[in-house]
């Protein structure tokens, strides 16, 4: 008795354990979870920031009053912009040898504090927009890092950079947003110098402290991608870190991370984990003090005069009964009268298995000459019958498959299948036309169609199983059939990519989905130039063979996952490019551009001597719920024929997009 009520209290125990480990497990997923979305929100707020430094870069090396040779106009202008823009702590223009020419402060001309920037920017195959490593400010005394954007002539020959420093504070002012008030730790760091470059809240870890091979950095250089991390903090203390590189950044590498102590996030579960034991405990030292007592004289001599009494009836003596007097338990007295019910039903079962005897052979006959094979299985899994129609459709006799467990003729592949089907079977449901495969006793695999149902007797399951290989060959040939229609009714026979039918459904699923979850969508529009020139001057096999190497270069350099590339017609292209900004949509078409450019196609009626594209850009943004699939076509259009009025061979946006080019 005194374990029966163990037993029974003990259950009690494990599901206060378990919901302490489950609280602690959900909590942990819960704070990875919130860490790593804080740390995108974060990394998305300073994305903007270099976003938008980058175009206001862009915009200020465009500007006339902005010249390589320096002087007290250019000087004016980078004051102004300077003024205008207080993210910024100066701004200059340095020469290809990295002498500052033009300054919002400076009036001398100077060598640039980071001299590693220049050799970035001014390398031949640098990028357009870089950012530098982490400084003292020669001029603002501050701690900043810069951002450069190479300056060119008319011609496009690099003569040196526009540049601008970093305000850091407003940098970790921006993060103080998502920081819950100071529960959460917002830090932006380069992982590969091992640099923290702010901190909120703020401590002695700031203003480009370097902490080498501390375990977040490691982390976070083995997931660039961005992921969470459980590490020592930059304190010391145990930290759930959610870490997200910085979008524009990427030239130096930047990340944001957010952490919540491991502690403070605990510290709650671990009290409620220990009053629980507690309670549990006294429980069950009182339950078990009180009922040993009772137990003793309440129960244990009627059981011990029951046990006497089911053991006549088990070595046959179904004349014994059991006769308890009336102040014993109304439970153990009906249990008395279970057992006298018991022996009189034990004579009536004697009659009863001959006549279930008789019915089994008749069921036996039955399945004997059904043409699919029947089989039964017990609550082990083990079969206990097999028709003799298993040798006709799988090769195997009744008594080789009753020794031998069924999972063994299982295909491996389709093993969460038929577990499947047991789980719904031994719940008391039954299954219909359950495919998979068997291995037939010669070597080979066979489909079968498989119905079954559970019974009343001893937990027993019954399965009629038929060979649909035949069958299933035809609806997989239909099927592939039914696939290949598919595809060559979505496909332009010259270039193999998507046909215009297809770019309309792809266009408006992707125009939906972004609506739907607020994501940005970005359009491309490409037209070969000049083409029918090509075509008048080449002919128009040469014309095809231009098409498809367009084509190619399209598929060869868009290859991000959900990019959909479609021949919109002639000699236009169209590019789908889901949750795309603006300005990752620009560097994808000159990606393409000088990818076509590269190809080296003769163009004698060109001016450029080779075959070019010319590209619209077009954006939907995240709140932009007035526009519509047409007008974000019309947009990319208008791009278009900006960049061919321009002199074709270069990549437009439309003027509605430049304040969300980021």
């Amino acid at each position: 008795m005194t374990i029966l009520i163990a037993s029974a209290i003990l259950p009690l125990a494990v599901f206060v354990g378990f919901s302490v480990y489950d609280d602690y497990v959900r909590t942990l997923a819960a704070a990875r979870h919130d860490v790593v979305q804080s740390a995108r929100i974060a990394a998305a707020r300073q994305s903007q920031i270099f976003a938008t430094s980058r175009l206001l870069l862009d915009t200020l090396r465009r500007s006339p009053n902005v010249s390589i040779e320096g002087g007290a106009s250019c000087d004016a202008t980078l004051a102004q912009f300077k003024e205008a823009n207080p993210q910024f702590l100066t701004v200059g223009l340095m020469d290809a040898d990295g002498v500052i020419t033009c300054h919002n402060i400076l009036r001398q001309r100077q060598p640039f504090t980071d001299g590693e920037l220049v050799t970035r920017i001014m390398a031949a195959n640098a990028e357009e927009f870089i950012v530098g490593n982490f400084m003292i400010g020669r001029v603002s005394k501050q701690p900043t890092f810069a951002l450069a954007m190479a300056y060119r002539d008319a011609a496009g020959n690099k003569l040196g950079a526009v540049f601008a420093s970093i305000d850091l504070a407003r940098l970790s002012a921006t993060a103080e947003i998502v920081s819950d008030g100071g529960r959460l730790a917002v830090a932006m760091v380069q992982p590969a110098s091992g640099r923290i470059l702010s901190h909120f809240p703020r401590n002695d870890v700031i203003g480009g402290t370097v902490l080498g091979n501390h375990p977040l950095f490691a982390a976070m250089r083995s997931m660039p991608g961005g992921g969470v991390a459980e590490t020592a903090g930059l304190m010391g203390d145990e930290i759930i870190y959610g870490f997200e590189p910085i979008d524009g950044a990427e030239t130096s590498g930047l990340m944001i991370a957010v952490g919540e102590s491991r502690q403070a996030l605990l510290a709650p579960i671990r009290n409620r984990a220990m009053h629980s034991a507690m309670a549990a405990a006294a429980v069950l030292i009182a339950a078990l003090v009180a009922f040993w007592c009772l137990g003793d004289r309440l129960h244990m001599a009627p059981i011990l005069q029951l046990t006497r009494t089911a053991g006549r009836i088990k070595n046959g003596d179904f004349a014994a009964r059991s006769r308890l007097p009336f102040w014993h338990s109304p439970e153990l007295r009906d249990l008395g009268e279970t057992l006298n019910a018991m022996a009189v039903r034990l004579e009536e079962g004697r009659e009863a298995e001959r006549a279930v005897a008789a019915s089994e052979a008749r069921y036996r006959l039955l399945a004997a000459n059904s043409a699919d094979m029947i089989t039964c299985l017990d609550r082990r899994d083990m079969r206990t019958f097999v028709s003799p129609a298993c040798k006709e459709v799988i090769g195997w006799s009744p008594a080789e498959l009753l020794t031998q467990p069924p999972s063994d003729l299982i295909h491996p592949e389709d093993g969460e299948t038929v577990l499947s089907m047991m789980q719904v079977l031994r719940s008391g449901t039954p299954v219909t036309e359950v495919r998979y495969r068997m291995r037939h006793k010669d070597g080979r695999y066979i489909w079968v169609e498989v119905n079954g149902r559970p019974t009343e007797i001893d937990d027993q399951l019954v399965f009629v199983l038929r060979d649909v290989t035949a069958r299933k060959a035809m609806e997989d040939e239909l099927a592939r059939a039914n696939r290949q229609l598919a595809s060559l009714a979505s496909t332009d026979g010259l270039t193999q990519l998507l046909n215009r039918r297809a770019f309309d459904a792809v266009l408006e699923q992707s125009f939906d989905m972004a609506l739907a979850n607020g994501r940005s969508l970005s359009l491309l529009l490409l037209d070969v130039d000049q083409f029918k020139a090509f075509n008048d001057h080449y002919g128009h096999m040469a014309g095809d063979e231009a098409l498809r190497a367009v084509a190619a270069e399209l598929r060869a350099v868009l290859r991000r996952p959900g990019i959909a590339v479609a021949r919109y017609g002639g000699e236009e292209f169209a590019v789908v490019l889901p949750e795309t900004p603006l300005s990752t949509a620009l560097q994808e078409a000159e990606a393409l551009r000088h990818a076509v450019v590269s190809r080296a196609i003769a163009h004698e009626r060109s001016a450029h001597g080779v075959v070019t594209i010319s590209i619209g850009a077009a954006t939907l943004t995240i709140g932009d719920t007035q526009l519509s699939r047409s007008d974000l076509i019309q947009r990319a259009d208008l791009a278009l024929y900006a960049a061919k009025r321009a002199g074709r061979n270069r990549t437009e946006f439309a003027a509605t997009d430049l304040s969300v080019a980021s």
